[in-house]
């Protein structure tokens, strides 16, 4: 049996060999090879009365680490078979000496310096050792970390230290049998942090004329290897006069230290001391977890917007004669003493509107009697409130109770409207009329005073856009909530009917202006108001200003139904148009040269007068068609079609098919707009045919059951014999089919318009059809 390996030394005496029992010799081996291989090293010799008896051998090992050493074995004859030595039994002792073999097999493999771009990237790599078979071999190692190098972000040495026990003397370390090597990880990352959110803010001051400052900004590691948390340095200059008076930094201590946020965290400071007036700055640097760093510059206004509190006197009396020259009121007349928080009361600018400078009133026959106006104090930040006085103007008999009112009219954007006629009513008859000039502005002539007249304007601007499908559909995104509205023009524009609310009857009605059903008046899509009846509440706009609200001018301003959205882009797509003839109808077919996106469509089309509605039919591969999308005007001839649904035009693939049960000439007016993008798309017809498939011998019949199919069409004739002929619309014979039982297969045609002719077996009959 054999020992457990010893890593000592012992000293044994070998016992003498009994009569007829003798070991083999002593044997020197190397590590490498098989110690009980017996016809290596040996078997015992056995004479007399030891021949034939059981044999077996005990070791006792004194080897090292490395497998060198003495092997001391045993033989016996084990004649009780107890696996045990007794002292009775025969036995002798063999040396083994087991010594190392000096082959020169030691390889070391490294790992390799690595350049990575993450840390999560960084592994464990081991060196991978080739060794003989009496090496003992072990590593060890260690790291030296380096963070924000110039070299790199982070950096890694990494030292390995490799013994071979078996050939290394640590009494002698020079002699060999140790190994040293440094592996350099480092992880390189250069993408900057961002910053989301750095605007320049304003601040409003408090009634000391000073302001609490909270300052904020956000910024964002993207990339590969984004950092877990980002350092800032913020520098406060207050004055914007380029010295610092405030600095936080994650460098600093106490008060001013700035923790490191997570990312994509707000980072927020609130400044110790209260802020004067004026223009600050901050300037944020922020630095990731590899060094990249970015800076933002944040202006900071801290401003005064609280508006003065007027004191006026309500009311006050005047004379003047027109015959000698005009009044001449100064605002500052009605003060009593403004005060505000930040400017001085003798620095509040009085005047008789929003501009401070308006601070006089000329008083003219136009102006006598009672006359209304709002006194506004101004304070240095441009801060203004009102108080409203009126003020009795006598006249000392030189008006002859006439004067001479004027006014404006503009668009919504400010712009002055010329050629616009302005019309002073009695509520009835128009009695006076006027225009408005280059610059908008109009002025009656001297007329009587008349408490009950109105000003009024009329659409007389033949160039006004009318509506098209883009309004249509920016007017049901409003219903719906797709959209929504922040002027008031804005809802004043979507009032089609004018019943001073938005709902579903404005679409409708629109919708049924668009498709010819009904005409609404130009009032509907573009109107006139008082600019001061929109400030409080939309639906008190007055499109009739009477004088008692006279202050000095009738400020008018224009409103259309696009001003419900302010987008004039356009652009232009091509349209080809194939006009189909028969004996007794015309089709035709619309077709898009490109692919399109839209989300509504408006078709216009002049057709002859006098058509019936049943005469005419609209059929699609691409849009859900209902009766009350289109119509025909009988007087006019004029064809209108409207849908928003969404869908994608293919080019040259046909999506619209019209067909009219009449000869007709060549169409001459076609127009069809498209929506994509909230913006109108106009066609441009590029190409127009006209195919004739006339034959005097075809008779039209609408004998087909179903005239929309997608694989089998069915014939509802009696007399239905024999083939069948399928032509394109544009004459070309497609398909040729024999009658089987009124039902033929067209699953083969591809999508779109055709003409099926038949015989009874004395005319010859045609009917048309669409295949899905």
């Amino acid at each position: 049996m054999k020992n457990v390996i010893l890593f000592a030394f012992l000293s044994l005496t070998a016992t003498t060999s009994f009569a007829g029992f003798h070991c083999p010799d002593d044997i020197t081996i190397t590590c490498d090879m098989d110690v009980h291989n017996t016809d290596m090293t040996g078997y015992p010799n056995a004479t007399g009365v030891n021949v034939g008896l059981p044999v077996a051998y005990a070791d006792l090992d004194i080897i090292n680490g490395c497998g060198v050493g003495q092997i001391n074995r045993t033989w016996y004859q084990d004649l009780n078979n107890n696996q045990s030595i007794d002292g009775d039994e025969p036995s002798c002792t063999q040396i083994i000496t087991v010594s190392y073999l000096e082959n020169g097999l030691f390889d070391i493999n490294w790992p390799p310096n690595r350049d990575l771009s993450c840390l999560s990237d960084i592994s464990f790599e081991v060196p991978v050792i080739v060794h003989g078979p009496c090496d003992l071999v072990g590593y060890v190692f260690d790291d030296l970390v380096f963070e924000s190098t110039n070299e790199a972000c982070y950096r890694i040495l990494r030292t390995f230290i490799v013994i071979n026990w078996c050939t290394y003397d640590e009494n002698d370390p020079s002699a060999g049998g140790i190994y040293n090597y440094t592996q350099v990880i480092k992880v390189t990352e250069k993408e900057l942090p961002e910053f989301t959110d750095c605007e320049d803010i304003t601040i409003a001051m408090d009634e000391g004329c000073q302001a609490n400052v909270t300052i904020s900004s956000t910024a964002v590691d993207i990339g590969d290897c984004p950092s877990e948390e980002l350092y800032w340095t913020v520098e406060i200059d207050l004055g914007w006069d380029l010295i610092v008076d405030y600095e936080y930094s994650y460098l600093l201590n106490g008060g001013m230290y700035l923790a490191p946020t997570a990312n994509g965290e707000e980072l927020s400071i609130i400044l110790p001391d209260l802020v004067d007036g004026g223009t600050h700055g901050a300037l944020y640097t922020v630095r990731d977890g590899c060094g990249n760093v970015r800076s933002c510059q944040q202006k900071i206004y801290v401003e005064d917007q609280k508006a003065p509190t007027p004191y006026c006197h309500s009311f006050l009396t005047a004379a003047f004669d027109a015959d000698a020259m005009p009044a001449m009121i100064s605002a500052e007349l009605f003060n009593i003493g403004a005060t505000d928080n930040c400017t001085d009361s003798e620095n509040i600018k009085i005047s008789f509107s929003a501009d401070p400078d308006d601070n006089v009133k000329e008083i003219t026959c136009g102006s006598q009697g009672f006359q209304f106006f709002n006194i506004y104090a101004t304070d240095e930040a441009g801060n203004a409130n009102f108080c409203q006085v009126f003020m009795l103007i006598f006249d000392n008999d030189g008006c002859s109770f006439r004067y001479a009112p004027m006014g404006t009219v503009k668009d919504i954007r400010g712009e002055a409207m010329e050629g616009v006629n302005v019309y002073l009513t009695d509520g009835v008859d128009a009695m006076y009329q006027t225009a408005s000039a280059i610059l908008g502005n109009f002025q009656f002539e001297q007329i009587e005073l008349v408490s009950d007249y109105y000003v009024m304007t009329d659409v007389s601007k033949e160039e006004l856009l009318q509506p098209t499908i883009l309004d249509l559909k920016r007017l049901q995104d409003y219903m719906i909530g797709l959209k929504s509205f922040d002027a008031a023009y804005q809802f004043v524009a979507a009032d089609i009917n004018r019943d001073r609310s938005i709902n579903s009857f404005d679409v409708l009605v629109l919708r049924d202006h668009l498709i010819g059903v009904n005409t609404l008046g130009k009032e509907a899509f573009s109107t006139y108001v008082e600019a001061e009846s929109i400030v409080d509440s939309w639906r008190e706009y007055k499109t009739e200003v009477n004088y008692m609200n006279y202050d000095g001018s009738f400020d008018l301003i224009h409103i259309g139904l696009q001003d419900m959205y302010i987008n004039a882009e356009e652009s232009v797509q091509a349209l080809f148009v194939d006009q189909n003839e028969s004996i007794k109808n015309t089709i035709l077919t619309l077709t898009n040269k490109l692919d399109i996106a839209t989300e509504g469509i408006e078709i216009e089309i002049e057709l002859p007068i006098g058509l019936a509605m049943e005469q005419i039919s609209l059929s699609s591969d691409v849009l859900n068609i209902s009766s009350n999308q289109y119509h025909y005007n009988i007087e006019s001839g004029v064809l209108k079609f409207v849908s928003l649904n969404t869908v994608e035009l293919v080019a040259n693939e046909p999506w619209m098919y019209i067909t009219v049960d009449s000869n007709i000439d060549l169409i001459k007016y076609i127009n069809v707009n498209w929506i994509n993008n909230d913006i109108l798309v106009r066609s441009e017809i590029h190409s127009q045919s006209l195919v004739d498939l006339e034959d005097e011998q075809l008779v039209h019949e609408k004998l087909l059951i179903n005239n929309v199919v997608s694989d089998v069409l069915l014939i509802h004739d009696n007399l239905f014999l024999g083939q069948v002929n399928v032509y394109d619309m544009s004459g070309l014979l497609v398909y040729t089919a024999i009658n089987n039982n009124n039902r033929l297969d067209v699953s083969i045609l591809s999508q779109g318009m055709y003409m099926l002719q038949w015989t009874d077996g004395q005319t010859m009959r045609v009917s048309k059809f669409v295949k899905k």
